[in-house]
């Protein structure tokens, strides 16, 4: 079995502080940055941003590290909420892949990022600003509402 990286993570949507799934990581959390994906294609799917490389706009979110022991549990935590299907990543809605992101201080880093698969999206409409905790602001009531009932239909 191969060794999979340890590094830290993209987020950019759902995932960030105030943002609904935040809690699924939250204490686990050793440090958050903002930080920036360029070129990419923030999506509006009604209720959950997806991002597409290949863009012309940055993307605003965080880099994220996560605390050794909760690591192994945080990935998988991660990859299941995103669909991702580490045997079969062309049939995942979003792919787990490792990308360059800026920090403020304008220093590169390698992270996890859940990309969109092309294949499986057509249509949604573009996030302008790049910015998901900005653009969600406007639809916060509708969010939350949906938000709510998904929850409460989940299965745990």
């Amino acid at each position: 079995m191969q060794h999979m990286k340890r590094l830290s993570f993209f987020v950019y949507g759902t995932l960030l502080p105030g943002q609904p799934n935040y809690d699924l990581w939250s204490d686990s959390i050793r440090e958050k940055k903002p930080a920036t994906f360029r070129n990419g294609r923030l999506i509006d799917l009604g209720f959950y941003p997806i991002l597409f490389e290949g863009g012309d706009s940055p993307v605003s979110g965080m880099i994220v590290s996560i605390r050794d022991e909760d690591y192994q549990l945080i990935i998988n935590r991660l990859d299941g909420l995103e669909d991702f299907d580490r045997r079969n990543p062309d049939a995942s809605l979003y792919r787990r892949v490792e990308r360059q992101v800026t920090l403020e201080d304008n220093i590169w880093v390698n992270a996890w990022i859940y990309l969109g698969n092309p294949k499986m999206i057509t249509g949604g409409a573009i996030v302008d600003s790049g910015s998901w905790a900005t653009y969600s602001q406007i639809k916060k009531n509708e969010m939350a509402k949906w938000w709510a009932n998904w929850r409460l239909g989940k299965s745990e």
